[in-house]
């Protein structure tokens, strides 16, 4: 399972886009600009280099040096800009993490955008002019853009450029599932004070590597705002450039910020809802242990092909440090904060908010049948319907890739087949519940009686595999067959948590109401789904 978004390998494209035309325009609202720095005064002079050609700006705009603690003369040097220049600003944060800094940053800026950089970023020349027409035309909530390496020594033949790009995307625009960077990360300061600012658990502190803190901003402003107000915009545009040094461009710095940022990352979303914690657990030790196998098979291959293709030996240790970080980061949660959490879970009322739901409907299922459904979950869920058809896996996926599944707490089909394809997805979203509606239960009628079980014997251990197969990753079974719950299908073909509940319709042709043990029988399953469905209302 890849619980976190893998920046190495999102990272496409080795030629840098052209700066686009100039055409005037400004963000009357104005951006502050936020340098967080902690004893990096020579990085932190090349970018002041690189900003200090485009002010004065064609908008309001201020830079702001925070400096956290630092003992290189970072504070005379950020002092001296200020002198030279009002555009540049000085500011001290004693209290040591890059969350402290960028809090206090927030604090102090005069502005109605924050742009936050890392002090070791070289901006092109564009990139301020660029940023002011974008807010001006788009007014966004969240702005990012690629980041590219600026080599300083040279680079080994070994060493992946992928992993020091930073690109997340083909095609600049709004995004519901972009992830931003935090070396070019921008958010309204209103925005930013209503999530309640950077968590100070999470970020660097000092000379220790730490991570996470800008992307669970993100993450957060997704989880508490609807999906059709979000308003994330990703520029390939604004692009910066990265100092890379040698000491970047080595094993262990790269396999230790992969492996902290990704364990982190999978322990917090565990953290945020997860209903069937056996199935996550099986998954990702399945998946490291699959991955060792393929690395050891493999090695022997790449050892020998290493001064043909020299990139290959680190791109595969990359893979199995990203596996090794997700079962990490899933035995971390289970071992310290599984039960906490449990209890807290058992503790709290659950939000008093509808669902959000989206339902994977297949050719089977009549249009009268959806209406049904959410008329009898009508203040309980609100669901979306996507129609599958008969679409391939791939085509399934592709169809669920372009909902909003980090706003989407619960997944109904009426498809096993689609059930099947659907888990892959919780790898990243782990707190979808999936929840599989057996409407028509006649292919698995060799499960209602003996007798049944014999006329259908031929075949039979074929049948129960392939079926056990197709249920076993859901976290929950909606029937309308009583014997799908008799002892004899339990104990062939155990359905997870299985619930039966009446048709929403009479057998008669054109009944007119729902039946009522259906509503009722509906509304316990979304009440019980609530209680594992993350916290959405609060920051």
């Amino acid at each position: 399972m890849a619980v976190a978004a893998r920046e190495g390998s999102k990272a496409s494209g080795r030629r840098r886009p052209r700066p686009p035309a100039p055409d005037g325009g400004g963000y009357p609202g104005g951006v502050s600009v936020l340098i967080c720095t902690y004893n990096r005064l020579p990085f932190l002079q090349k970018l002041a280099a690189s900003i200090a050609p485009q002010l004065p700006a064609a908008y309001p705009l201020e830079v702001v040096v925070v400096d956290n603690n630092s003992s290189d003369g970072t504070a005379a040097f950020a002092r001296g800009l200020a002198e030279q220049n009002p555009a540049f600003r000085y500011l001290f944060e004693p209290r040591q993490g890059l969350s402290h800094a960028r809090n206090a940053g927030a604090r102090a800026a005069r502005h109605e955008f924050l742009l936050y950089l890392d002090d070791d970023a070289v901006l092109p020349e564009h990139y301020l002019k660029t940023l002011g027409e974008l807010l001006a035309r788009h007014d966004p909530d969240f702005l990012g853009g690629p980041l590219y390496p600026l080599y300083l020594d040279p680079k080994p033949a070994w060493f992946p450029e992928s992993l020091e790009i930073r690109k997340k995307t083909e095609r600049s625009g709004f995004s519901q599932d972009v992830t931003l960077t935090g070396a070019n990360y921008g958010v309204k300061k209103s925005v930013l004070e209503k999530i309640g600012g950077f968590d100070p658990r999470y970020g660097m502190t000092g000379g220790k590597v730490g991570m996470l803190e800008e992307r669970l901003v993100i993450e957060t402003y997704r989880r508490i705002t609807p999906s059709e107000q979000q308003k994330v915009y990703y520029s390939l545009e604004t692009y910066i450039l990265n100092a890379t040094p040698a000491r970047r461009m080595t094993v262990s710095f790269q396999l230790e910020r992969i492996f902290l940022g990704n364990s982190g990352y999978v322990t917090w979303r565990l953290t945020q809802g997860l209903r069937s914690p056996g199935q996550l657990l099986q998954r990702v030790w399945r998946a490291f242990w699959g991955e060792l196998g393929a690395v050891l098979k493999a090695a022997p291959r790449l050892w020998r092909e290493r001064r043909t293709d020299p990139e290959k030996p680190m791109l595969a240790l990359v893979k199995l440090t990203y596996r090794g970080a997700d079962l990490w980061g899933a035995l971390a949660f289970f071992l310290t904060d599984f039960g906490r959490t449990r209890r807290r879970r058992a503790a709290e009322a659950p939000e008093p908010r509808p669902l959000k739901a989206t339902l994977f409907a297949s050719a089977g299922l009549k249009a009268q049948e959806a209406e049904d459904l959410k008329a009898a979950l009508d203040g309980r869920a609100e669901i979306e319907v996507v129609p599958l058809g008969d679409s391939s896996d791939d085509q399934i996926r592709k169809l669920a890739a372009a909902t909003n599944l980090r706003a989407t707490d619960l997944v109904i089909t009426d498809s096993p087949k689609a059930a099947r394809a659907l888990t892959v997805l919780r790898g990243p979203q782990p707190h979808l519940q999936m929840l599989l509606w057996i409407r028509d239960p006649k292919p698995l009628n060799y499960l209602k009686s003996l007798e049944h079980l014999r006329d259908k014997r031929a075949g039979l251990r074929q049948k129960l595999a392939r079926d056990r197969a197709l249920v076993r990753e859901v976290d929950q079974v909606v029937c309308n067959a009583q014997w799908l719950a008799r002892p004899l299908a339990r104990m062939l073909l155990p359905l997870p948590r299985a619930v039966v509940v009446p048709p929403l319709r009479g057998a008669e042709k054109g009944a007119g109401k729902l039946h009522p043990g259906a509503v009722a029988g509906w509304g316990r399953v979304i009440d019980e789904a609530r209680v594992f469905a993350p916290r959405r209302l609060k920051a």
